[in-house]
């Protein structure tokens, strides 16, 4: 009893999940579309200083009011393995 209780009372909190509307590319548009397409493998990251708000993504605080939500800039390198196209 003492474990259904909290187990009740969690089912009954409503989950909030945040999502975006996105278009599903096939393998034969992105192949066509794409100018190089290669296997990499990273082999360095480092964050930079560039800050900038993030497209169609926003926060909005408890009291309503809405914000961007900004993302740091990060710079990676990259082995390249082989080019398949490019």
């Amino acid at each position: 009893m003492r474990r259904l209780i909290p187990l009740l009372l969690l089912l009954r909190i409503p989950q909030q999940a945040d999502a975006r509307l996105m278009r599903a590319f096939t393998f034969a548009e992105l192949r066509n579309d794409a100018d190089l397409i290669a296997i990499a493998m990273p082999i360095a990251v480092k964050e930079t200083a560039e800050r900038a708000p993030l497209l169609n993504i926003r926060r909005t605080d408890r009291g309503g009011k809405e914000a961007p939500v900004m993302g740091a800039g990060v710079e990676t390198e990259f082995e390249i393995l082989t080019v398949l196209k490019g």
